[in-house]
């Protein structure tokens, strides 16, 4: 019997340390130590040198450079296995953009991004027929310049094809903006910058539940 209850308060500490490691893994993947919008020390705005020093400074990194035209440059970082995670954007050699994609190994809860990051502004809902049906939810913080991209959903009822936001939603993606370019931006891919293009739903954030992501009277592709 004594030997069963050691097992199992065993087991339950592997359990507990396991959640805490994840947990802190995850926390130290979205670490801000500088004042937001920014990651690791590297702050919109930088020249692409500066950040290029910064990154030299962490060796578990690989980064690779690319041209987009005379004026848009990119760099991306991969850990030493190769994982893709983070993409660096500079306009004129200026840092723009940091699109940060949590790798699969790291607790990737929305709970543990609220933590961190707090009440967002807003939130966006959107809905696409093009290519592949799916409907998915951003969260905006305005002022620190951040934008939470929620992992898509690819079954949703119509017309309104609610999002349900919950504690274990997934988060895909942590961008990382200027926020004096909102209503302006170049980059069409921050929805948080432009909430009343015609395919985005704006709504106040109410905690968890759900979130519309389509709607029947702006979207004709909502369905019945």
């Amino acid at each position: 019997m004594k030997k069963f209850l050691k097992a199992i308060i065993a087991f339950l500490i592997i359990i507990l340390l396991t959640t805490s490691c994840e947990r802190t893994s995850a926390l130290s993947l979205i670490n801000t130590d500088c004042v937001l919008p920014c990651w690791n020390g590297i702050e919109i705005g930088m020249t692409k040198d500066d950040v290029l020093r910064e990154l030299t400074i962490e060796k578990k990194y690989e980064v690779s450079e690319k041209k987009f035209n005379d004026r848009i440059e990119y760099l991306t970082t991969s850990l030493r296995n190769g994982k893709e995670i983070i993409t660096f954007q500079f306009k004129d050699n200026f840092l723009t953009n940091i699109n940060l994609v949590l790798k699969k190994g790291a607790k990737r809860k929305l709970d543990v991004a609220l933590e961190k990051f707090g009440v967002p502004t807003f939130v966006i809902g959107t809905y696409s027929t093009h290519v592949f049906t799916y409907n998915k939810v951003f969260l905006c913080y305005l002022e620190e310049g951040i934008q939470i991209e929620l992992g898509g959903e690819f079954k949703s009822e119509s017309p309104f094809h609610n999002y349900e936001v919950n504690e274990n939603s997934t988060v895909w993606t942590i961008n990382y903006f200027n926020p004096s370019e909102y209503g302006q931006a170049y980059n069409s891919y921050y929805a948080c910058l432009v909430p009343d293009k015609k395919e985005y739903i704006s709504h106040d954030w109410h905690g968890y539940g759900k979130y519309a992501t389509c709607d029947p009277e702006t979207m004709d592709w909502c369905g019945e």
